[in-house]
Parts: C-alpha cells; sequence; structure tokens
C-alpha cells in the first residue's frame, strides 16, 4: 500500500492501549547508533493489524509521521533528513500505533535510534553477486549514495560477457584514482581509474604469472601494492561446502606512471604466503598477513595439501619509503598462535592508532568461515579484542569511514548464507555498537533478496566515470603492460651484490637474470654455495630449484640436499627438523632403489625429529646400500653417524 503522510492534528490516534513491549520489526534498528546523514532506516511490522502509524520524534525538530495498510515504515527522505540534523548526538525515537481487526489502537513501546555526531562518508561501492560461486551472470560492481536510496552500476556482468567483478579500491577514499580487476570470456585484468580516464592492465610478469588481486593504494596515489594469489575452489561434503586454498601467494608494488613493478624479498619471499597488504594513512608501512610455505614445487591444480586446515596468517608489517621505494625487513605484530586463529583483511583506522582485522579458523578466506569475526589491534599497546557488534555468523570485509567512527562490513548474521552490508559506530574508546544493516527504499527488499552483498569501500565522492567507461576499456581500450623493475627477488636474495671477479657465480648469476625460471641453474648455485659453507644462501638456491623442478632427475637430489642442512646445521635459527624430515621422505620416494646418502639423510631428519627408532632403522639400511654400492667413504661416514643416533643424539655438521 501507498505511503501517506497524515495531515496536521491528525498524526497519532487519540485513544490507545499500551502494549509493553516493542513490536516485531524487520529489520531491527532498535538502539542501533545512526549516521545523521544516513538514508531513512525504513522497516516493516510484523504485527497484526489494520492500519499502522509510526510518528519519528527528536527533542529539536518536526516529528516525522508516515502510516500505511501493510505494515510498511517508510520515512519521506528530506523530512528524515531534517529531524536527524536537528538532533545530532541525541536519541530519536518511534512511536508506533497499531489498529487491530475491532478498531482498536494498541501503542507499543517506543524503538530508539541513537544519532552520531559524526557523518559517514556519503558513498559506498560493493560487489553483489548470486550465491553459486559459478554462475556470474547478474554480478557486478555497484555504487551506492548512502543518504538516498540511488544506486549506480559500475561494471556489471550478463550472460554474453561472463565476466566477473572483484577487487576495488580507491585511494585515500578519494574516487578520482581505483582500481577494479575483472575476469571472464573477454580476457582478465585491473582496470585503472585516474583523471577521469579507464585503462585496462595486464599485471601478468615473469615472476607472477597470474592476476593482480588484493590492492591498497599508497596515500600519494602513485604505488599500487596487490598481492598476486594462486588460489583454488574446493568443498567438503557436509556444512559450509566452499573452501578456497591459496597455493601462493605474493605481493608486488605498481608503479601507475612507469607500469613496473616491484616485488623485493620482504614482501614477495617464495617460502611464505604473502596476501592482504594495506597501507598505513601516513603510507610509512604497509600491513599484510602472510603464512609459511609448507609445501614445495607446484602443486596447483593436482592437489590439496593435507596440511591445509594447518595454514594460519600472521599480521605483519614493513617500514616503507615512498622516496627511496624501499621497504624495511618484516616486523611481526601478532601471530596466528597467539590469537588462537588465521588473521586476514587488515585495515588501519585513519588515525592511524587501531588496526581491524578478520579472525578465524584457518587459511585466508573469511567470507566461507562461520566463525570469522572483526577483531581491533591497538598499535601502540599491541592489545587486541572483538568487536562488539560481531555475531554468531559470518563477519568479514570491512572499511573505515574517513573519520575513523564508521565501519562497514559484510555479515552472514539474518541466516548463515546471504552476506548483507551493516554500518557500526566506532566511539571515542573504540567500542562498537549495534550494527544496522544497510536501508533500502523497499523495506521488505531483504525478504526477497537473494544476492550478496560484500567488499564494502566507502567513498566521500562519487566515481567519476560511467558504467560504459569500463566496459568499453575491457573491450576496446589498448592493454598496458606490467613490466619486472628488478631483478627476480630470490636472484636479489642469492646475489645481494653482484658477484665480481668469481667466474662460477658470476656465471650463474648472469644466467639467473637471463632466465629466473631456470630450476636446474638454481641448483648448480645450491651446490656452489653448499661447497662454500655460505649454508644460507644454499637453503635459497635448493629451495627455488625444488619449486620449478617438475619431474626432473636433479630436483630429488636438491631435496635430499636441503633436507640436509635443515637437519644437521648447527644453527638453531636454519635448523627445522620437521621440514627437513619431510624434504627426506620425499627424496626417498622413488621407484628405483633409493640412494645410501638419501637414506643416510633421512635417517639425521628422524634424529633431528628425536625419532631415534626411526634414525637407527634408516641408518643400518643406509649402511647396506653403501655397502651394496661400494661406496666405502660414505659408509665410513654413515657409521660415524649410527654411533649418534644409538647414544640418541642428534647429528650436527660444521
Amino acid at each position: 500500500a501507498a505511503t501517506v503522510l497524515l495531515r496536521p492534528g491528525a498524526d497519532a490516534p487519540g485513544q490507545f492501549v499500551t502494549v509493553a513491549r516493542r513490536a516485531s520489526v524487520e529489520p531491527d534498528y532498535h538502539e542501533c547508533a545512526i549516521p545523521p546523514n544516513i538514508a531513512p532506516l525504513r522497516f516493516v511490522v510484523s504485527e497484526p493489524g489494520s492500519r499502522y502509524i509510526a510518528r519519528l520524534c527528536g527533542s529539536a525538530g518536526k516529528p516525522v509521521v508516515t502510516a500505511s495498510a501493510d505494515g510498511a515504515v517508510c520515512w519521506p527522505v528530506e523530512q528524515w533528513h531534517n529531524l536527524l540534523r536537528a538532533n545530532r548526538g541525541t536519541t530519536v525515537h518511534v512511536e508506533l500505533y497499531v489498529r487491530d481487526q475491532n478498531g482498536d489502537w494498541q501503542r507499543f513501546d517506543d524503538i530508539r535510534f541513537h544519532v552520531a555526531q559524526e557523518d559517514i562518508d556519503r558513498y559506498v561501492v560493493y560487489r553483489r553477486i548470486r550465491p553459486a560461486h559459478n554462475y556470474f551472470t547478474q554480478m557486478g560492481a555497484y555504487q551506492r549514495d548512502l543518504s538516498t536510496f540511488v544506486e549506480t552500476p559500475l561494471l556489471v556482468t550478463d550472460a554474453h560477457t561472463g565476466r566477473c567483478a572483484n577487487c576495488h579500491t580507491f585511494a585515500a577514499r578519494q574516487p578520482e584514482r581505483m582500481v577494479l580487476h575483472y575476469r571472464g570470456q573477454q580476457g582478465n585484468g585491473m582496470l585503472l581509474l585516474r583523471d577521469g580516464k579507464v585503462s585496462r592492465v595486464d599485471t601478468r610478469t615473469a615472476l607472477f604469472p597470474g592476476w593482480g588481486g588484493y590492492s591498497s593504494w599508497h596515500p600519494d596515489g602513485q604505488v599500487l601494492a596487490m598481492s598476486f594469489n594462486r588460489l583454488a575452489l574446493f568443498h567438503h561434503e557436509t556444512g559450509e561446502s566452499r573452501e578456497v586454498f591459496d597455493y601462493d601467494s605474493d605481493l608486488g608494488l605498481y608503479d601507475i606512471d612507469t607500469g613496473q613493478i616491484k616485488a623485493p624479498l620482504q614482501i614477495a619471499d617464495p617460502n611464505w604466503l604473502e596476501t592482504f597488504p594495506s597501507f598505513s594513512p601516513d603510507g610509512k608501512h604497509l600491513y599484510f598477513v602472510r603464512s609459511a610455505k609448507r609445501w614445495t614445487g607446484d602443486i596447483r591444480g593436482k592437489v590439496i595439501p593435507p596440511v591445509w586446515k594447518e595454514v594460519q596468517y600472521d599480521l605483519v608489517r614493513v617500514s616503507y619509503d615512498s622516496e627511496k621505494s624501499e621497504v624495511g625487513p618484516p616486523e611481526t605484530l601478532l601471530t596466528a598462535a597467539q590469537v588462537g586463529g588465521s588473521i586476514s583483511h587488515p585495515r588501519p583506522s585513519p588515525d592511524g592508532r587501531m588496526l581491524s582485522f578478520c579472525l578465524h579458523r584457518w587459511g585466508s578466506f573469511p567470507p566461507f568461515q562461520p566463525d570469522c569475526d572483526l577483531y581491533l589491534l591497538d598499535l601502540a599497546t599491541r592489545r587486541y579484542w572483538p568487536l562488539e557488534c560481531n555475531s554468531p555468523q559470518t563477519d568479514s570485509y570491512h572499511c573505515w569511514s574517513s573519520n575513523g567512527r564508521w565501519i562497514i562490513f559484510a555479515s552472514k548474521r539474518d541466516d548463515g548464507l546471504i552476506t548483507r552490508l551493516y554500518i557500526t559506530y566506532i566511539d571515542q574508546q573504540y567500542r562498537s555498537h549495534k550494527a544496522l544493516v544497510l536501508p533500502q527504499e523497499d523495506p521488505r527488499y531483504y525478504e526477497h533478496c537473494l544476492r550478496l552483498f560484500n567488499a564494502p569501500e566507502l567513498l566521500v565522492r562519487p566515481v567519476p566515470a560511467p558504467q560504459r567507461a569500463f566496459s568499453r576499456a575491457i573491450v576496446h581500450a589498448h592493454k598496458q603492460q606490467a613490466t619486472l623493475a628488478s631483478p627476480h627477488p630470490v636472484v636479489q636474495a642469492l646475489f645481494p651484490h653482484p658477484p665480481a671477479n668469481d667466474c662460477p657465480l658470476q656465471t650463474l648469476y648472469q644466467q639467473l637474470l637471463a632466465d629466473p625460471e631456470a630450476g636446474e641453474v638454481f641448483y648448480r648455485a645450491g651446490q656452489e654455495f653448499h661447497q662454500r659453507g655460505q649454508h644460507q644462501q644454499a637453503v635459497i638456491a635448493y629451495r627455488r630449484a625444488i619449486e620449478l623442478g617438475g619431474d626432473q632427475p636433479w630436483r630429488l637430489e636438491a631435496l635430499e640436499r636441503l633436507a640436509w642442512i635443515l637437519a644437521t646445521h648447527p644453527s638453531e635459527q636454519l635448523r627445522d627438523g620437521r621440514q627437513a624430515l619431510l624434504l627426506a621422505q620425499m627424496a626417498c620416494q622413488t621407484s628405483g632403489r633409493v640412494p645410501a646418502a638419501h637414506l643416510s639423510t633421512l635417517a639425521a631428519a628422524y634424529a633431528e625429529c628425536r625419532q631415534f627408532a626411526n634414525a637407527v632403522k634408516t641408518a643400518r639400511r643406509a649402511e647396506r646400500e653403501a655397502l651394496a654400492a661400494g661406496q666405502m667413504d660414505l659408509l665410513r661416514r654413515i657409521r660415524q653417524q649410527l654411533e649418534h643416533y644409538l647414544a640418541e643424539q642428534p647429528l650436527r655438521e660444521p
């Protein structure tokens, strides 16, 4: 039924019966702290009746009255805003009257809204998508005016394009510089909005063969930090069936002027999975999360590692000098062991004092984690706590307002299935208040909406490019190709300074500069460093050789040599018994006879893990193999090692 504004003097019944409870309404905005510039909070009264009157009142301003025959409470936009502006920092209340079937009026307890002093940024860009993960029609990125109900599309898919729009981000909540990633039948890439023009960028390089994803702008608007992830979707048989696994991920810094990507080892270490970059408001730090990579080689599309539930991410930051484009060493702020879960989506507050993040059981994809909650970290004291507005269901993707008083986030709190956008007020003590769902023009919108809302990003102004500019850039624009600004980060780590007057290393260095994917050259470099006693460099080279080795025979040798260093090195910082055992077991997985040297290394790894019975058993097997092969020098070394294992002592090699 149409909403009717009552005549003056007829805005409330003269006689009514008081009902000592609040009426059942949806959405429930009672006791929410609300922005004074938010669109009208429209809702539906679920109490039986033939007529409904709602009267919004405050200590100042003219009351707003609306009536309907179907329970819909639809405040007029202009009068709503007038009343809220007059009542900043105070509480307004809704008087609710329902006429029953007998013609008698009932008045329920008032519904109260706490109007904050501070506005929320007027615009938000979000992604709206069907719940099915593989159905890309009617999906896209949309912009919403939070003071009204006006929504405009930025990039929308249809059955023809099969396009997926994702991972949009803005420079300091300013819409003039924006990136939006896409994939689909018309190709994959990144759309860059700059100075009113949309261009298409191919972010693939020799270092990062995949596409860029999660992104964060440096405050100067010149550099974009982005993650390069190799993801796979798989399914469980029960419960939340979907799971996303990250096989490999690193961070890169993209210069929008030069088109070059820098990937220093501090943020692109092949031994770590780095993702979710987020610059600090002053641009002096880059926050991200990372987890140790616990498998070797390229296993994407082949197998989900059995340790996938054990992959948990720490919260880390590095310093960043924008003038020199230099990155400092990683500093761990919170570990997964410390917080009892996996951290994702770090977002520093605009004042730089706090950092919000998601915490969930494992992995790096919180929308599929039912236990995911939002947390705040005090960067000065390192104290962290959950937001008071969390729900028993998933609360994930989040964004701060520019004044730091509001956080908008995606939540499944209504039914555990559909994500909707909620807004919570953050007070001066950094406590969150009851969250309100994004208001819609139709108060029954959420009753029939089967679309997911996620990835909200607040803006102070609307995006200055129409939908057609983004679509045309995909179809017609010249594609800019990103390039690497420096040698592969592993080559940089292996050779911090180019070798001079050293023919063997100089030759290896030149070969790796020309082809950073040459696995056998990395293996030879590992051998060279190992022979020179430069074990840290040997570890770097062997790891890279294993990653690139595939089915090459020298990969087994690299596995064995790396396992030996990790099992026997005198430095605790370099030893890793658990990983040494895994590598040694892989080195011994062959269809033919296992070499005595490989069995000797496996025995040393067992001893480092304090599995001395297995160490003795394996060493005796190595002894037999060495004897059968006539390897007498190796046989003598194995017998010496066996004495250590019989005495329950791990082996140390100087």
